[in-house]
């Protein structure tokens, strides 16, 4: 056989042999079979893009708890898979330390009141929060909302401009 032309479309992603190994060991040890390991921002790309917006194109940013996954979809493929190592725990550590609460419950006003839109929220309106030492039913620590919104509102900034910063890095 004989070529003039060799073209190779590859997407490689590495990750820890061992830990990995001890996931799918996890999986089947419950009766299941891995067939395949995919990309966690991949699977959440194909989770929630339509044909179109693949063929289009579109960014994912899958927001976990210790990471940011970042999968680039164009022409009706995965152009990109990158992460940053930042997610929703260092908003909730964030919140915790900026608060002086627990990191329970830092996680709950996460949740209920986390916001980065400053028009979601006024100064008048105020969150109580159990400092640390507090009893969970009598709360002595009270914050406007918009200080809630100026915590999260800085880390996701920052998680978004690493996620440039990788995106650029690729072209």
């Amino acid at each position: 056989m004989r070529g003039e032309k060799l073209e190779l479309l590859a997407h490689v992603v590495s990750v820890a042999a061992a830990p990995l190994r001890n996931l799918v060991a996890c999986v089947e040890r419950c009766h299941l079979e891995a067939r395949t390991v995919v990309a966690a921002a991949y699977a959440a790309g194909l989770s929630v893009l339509g044909d179109d917006e693949i063929d289009r194109g579109c960014l994912v940013i899958d927001m976990g708890g210790g990471q940011t996954g970042l999968a680039h979809f164009a022409g009706g493929k995965l152009a990109l898979v990158e992460q940053v190592p930042y997610g929703g725990e260092h908003v909730t550590a964030d919140l915790a330390w900026g608060l002086s609460t627990s990191r329970s419950h830092a996680e709950r006003i996460k949740n209920l009141f986390g916001n980065v839109q400053w028009r979601s929220c006024d100064d008048s309106s105020r969150i109580e929060v159990p400092l640390l030492g507090d009893r969970a039913d009598q709360p002595t620590g009270e914050y406007p909302r918009t200080r809630v919104t100026q915590i999260v509102r800085a880390r996701v900034e920052e998680i978004f401009l690493l996620a440039q910063d990788r995106l650029r890095e690729h072209g």
